[in-house]
């Protein structure tokens, strides 16, 4: 099989998977304009040309993961799995999240859109490298939990309940931009390559179950981000209130 071939092998079912996620918002958009939009036919050719563009790119990315991502994803977890230790895939997984969380192109929008809402308040680069290194050690921690075999509950039961009380704690400005950074950094960049791994190690231990202990990472990277931005939340509240407490004493007489 020639390179070409292997690169479009299967491409047809990954094109119905694009028209059926990109269909029906195209229909959506059809109806919008003509009942309530009433776009001038330039701007609507842009809108077009940026649904095909979308199409297209979400096309390649797709069939990209298929014949690449998965693959060599598994491919890895389970030679170093063999050849080495399992445990040196948990230093590697954690590079894996934290890169991978960077060229997430969810994370990019979350930071920028953060960044603009916030007026500059909240750095662009301070929601980057918390969701990444968030995610990183979500990455090395549920490699760690396939290897000895633990229960995914004892990790997740504990972790939510310690992402509701932080929300007591935390600054009010980061609540909501920590439980959609769990979306946005659970994208098809972190879980297709992720969870290839986790796969893959599973599958090399011949005493651990893929689908018990394979699955269930991407529950830790949903996690992870939650928590790490709840952490600097609390943070910034305590700098918000150390900041107000000396406001109020260098205003009381005789300061």
């Amino acid at each position: 099989m020639s390179v070409i071939e292997s690169l479009v092998r299967g491409i047809d079912a990954t094109l119905v998977r694009v028209l059926g996620a990109v269909g029906p918002i195209f229909i959506l958009l059809l109806i919008t304009q003509y009942t309530m939009l009433r776009l001038s036919p330039r701007e609507f050719g842009t809108f077009l040309r940026g649904f095909v563009l979308a199409g297209l790119g979400l096309l390649l990315f797709l069939q990209g993961v298929e014949v690449a991502f998965i693959p060599i994803g598994e491919e890895l977890g389970r030679e170093i799995a063999y050849r080495w230790s399992p445990w040196w895939l948990v230093p590697i997984g954690f590079a894996l999240g934290f890169l991978t969380t960077f060229a997430e192109p969810a994370v990019q929008l979350l930071s920028d859109q953060v960044y603009e809402t916030s007026a500059g308040a909240i750095p662009r680069n301070l929601i980057l490298w918390t969701l990444a290194i968030g995610v990183g050690f979500s990455v090395a921690l549920a490699i760690s939990r396939t290897i000895l075999g633990i229960p995914i509950w004892m990790f997740l039961v504990p972790a939510h309940l310690l992402a509701l009380i932080m929300i007591r704690y935390s600054d009010p400005d980061f609540v909501g931009i920590a439980f959609d950074s769990g979306g946005a950094a659970t994208g098809p960049m972190s879980t297709s390559f992720i969870v290839a791994i986790a796969l893959g190690v599973a599958a090399s231990m011949g005493n651990r179950d893929a689908l018990l202990d394979g699955f269930g990472v991407v529950a830790f990277v949903l996690i992870a981000p939650i928590l790490s931005v709840l952490v600097v939340g609390v943070l910034y509240a305590r700098k918000r209130r150390a900041l107000h407490d000396e406001s109020e004493r260098s205003q009381q007489p005789g300061f």
